[in-house]
C-alpha cells in the first residue's frame, strides 16, 4: 500500500495546505531526525498554524516546532485562534510563537548563540524586500544539511518572492532540488543531490507523479558581450497534481477534499471542510 498522511485536517485552517507539500515536508522531516534527533523545524507567516501544526501531528517525533508571525492588521484576530489550535491538537509542549526574528532569537537563544533549524518554512510578507530579510535569517539560522521550503514561488500575484528567492540561490550558494505547484525546495549546494535522491525515493512509494527535468542557470556573456549557453545545475524533481486526494488518512478524507478543495465554488468548499470536522 502507498504510503499516505497520518493526520490532515480538513478544516477550513488548512484551506491552502496542499496535501502534497505535507506530505513532502514530513519526509524531509523525518529524514532530518535520523540525522539528529534534536531537529527542529522554523515556520516564518504562521497565519492559522495548518502547515507547521500537521506536520507536527504526522512527525511526533519533532519535539521543536517554532513559528513566527506578528499578525499584522487585518490577520490580528487569528493570534487568539492560533492557541486554541495548539491546545486542541495537543501540541502546548512542543509548539513555540513569536513576533519576529529577533523576539525568536531571544526566547530560543537567550545566550546569543543561534539554536539552528533543521527544516524551516518561508510564509511570511509577500514582497520582493521581506523575503529577502526572511532568506537572511534563514541562511543564518539554517543547520547543516537542512532544508528551506519557499511558499508561493510561482504565485503571480506576488513576483517579488521568485525575484528574491533566485537572487538569494545565486549569491550564497543554494540549489533547488524540487518543485511542487505551490512551493520551491531549496538546500545548500552540497546537499542538493543528497536531498534530490531521498525525495525521488520517497515519490516513487507514493501515488504522487513527479517528472525530472534540468535546472540551468543564465550564464552572462563575456568580454565579447555575447551571450554564452546556459549551465545546467541538476535535476529537479517536477510533482504534478495528481494523486493529491490519495495520500489523506481515509477514503472519507479523501471524498471530502475532493469536494471541498477541487470541485466546490471556494466559498462552499470551505463550508463543506468546516461542517466535515
Amino acid at each position: 500500500m502507498a504510503e499516505r498522511l497520518d493526520f490532515f485536517d480538513l478544516s477550513s485552517a488548512s484551506q491552502w495546505l496542499d496535501p502534497i507539500d505535507l506530505f513532502l515536508a514530513g519526509h524531509i522531516a523525518r529524514q532530518l531526525l535520523t540525522n539528529d534527533p534534536q531537529a527542529a523545524v522554523l515556520e516564518v507567516g504562521v497565519y492559522r498554524g495548518a502547515w507547521i501544526l500537521s506536520l507536527g501531528k504526522n512527525v511526533p517525533d519533532m519535539d521543536r516546532l517554532v513559528g513566527i508571525d506578528p499578525y499584522p492588521d487585518e490577520h490580528a484576530a487569528l493570534r487568539f485562534e492560533l492557541p486554541k489550535r495548539v491546545v486542541e491538537l495537543g501540541l502546548t509542549s512542543r509548539f513555540s510563537h513569536y513576533d519576529s526574528w529577533e523576539e525568536m532569537e531571544r526566547g530560543e537563544s537567550p545566550e546569543g548563540v543561534p539554536n539552528p533549524y533543521s527544516l524551516i518554512h518561508v510564509d511570511g510578507e509577500h514582497t520582493y524586500e521581506g523575503v529577502q530579510r526572511d532568506l537572511a535569517f534563514t541562511q543564518q539560522w539554517l543547520a547543516p544539511g537542512g532544508v528551506v521550503i519557499i511558499d508561493d514561488f510561482y504565485n503571480l500575484h506576488y513576483p517579488g518572492i521568485a525575484a528574491a528567492t533566485y537572487k538569494w540561490i545565486d549569491r550564497e550558494g543554494f540549489a533547488p532540488f524540487l518543485l511542487t505547484t505551490n512551493k520551491v525546495y531549496v538546500a545548500r549546494a552540497a546537499d542538493r543531490d543528497m536531498w534530490r535522491a531521498h525525495l525521488r525515493r520517497s515519490l516513487e512509494a507514493s501515488p504522487l507523479w513527479f517528472s525530472e527535468v534540468p535546472w540551468r542557470k543564465e550564464s552572462h556573456g563575456g568580454a565579447t558581450g555575447r551571450a554564452k549557453s546556459d549551465i545546467e545545475e541538476g535535476v529537479l524533481l517536477c510533482v504534478d497534481e495528481s494523486g493529491r486526494t490519495e495520500l489523506l488518512p481515509n477514503p472519507r478524507d479523501r471524498i471530502i477534499r475532493r469536494l471541498g478543495r477541487e470541485w466546490l465554488p471556494p466559498k462552499v468548499a470551505t463550508w463543506v471542510q468546516g461542517r466535515s470536522r
